[in-house]
């Protein structure tokens, strides 16, 4: 279950609709996009443009696995996500800010016109591999 509240814990709603069931090991709110949340749960990442409103998967060729920690990387503008057993996954964060800004009306004129490619928008899980002891630095 995910409930918020926006009056200092006086009262609580459940939004939790639409996130599949089992448990949710871990929500994070997005520090500059109001409304925009991230949970970690045991079938992977959702997220949610408008408050749990609806729920969305997140890091679509991420394997649905544990997620049981989320942390934002601001330099890269990066989510990451800590799995049990499959490793840790980045997800390329600028496509769901930029749809954040489209579906809020939200003009950003001072974006900076950065010189990446389309490739760099698209959300790509990456896997950190741990070397074992008995591998050899060549390799």
């Amino acid at each position: 279950y995910v409930y918020r509240t926006s009056d200092y814990g006086n009262t609580w709603q459940d939004i939790s609709e639409g996130i599949p069931g089992g448990p949710v090991n871990v929500i994070y709110e997005d520090p500059v996009y109001q409304g925009l949340l991230y949970v970690g749960t045991d079938l992977g990442v959702y997220v949610t443009l408008d408050d749990g409103k609806s729920w969305h998967v997140l890091g679509s060729e991420m394997p649905i696995t544990f997620v049981h920690d989320l942390a934002l990387q601001e330099r890269e503008n990066v989510l990451v996500a800590a799995t049990h057993g499959r490793g840790m996954y980045t997800i390329r964060l600028r496509s769901l800010h930029n749809a954040y800004k489209k579906l809020h009306d939200i003009d950003d004129e001072q974006e900076d016109a950065s010189s990446e490619d389309d490739e760099d928008d698209k959300e790509r899980p990456r896997r950190r591999r741990r070397r074992s002891d008995n591998e050899d630095d060549d390799g």
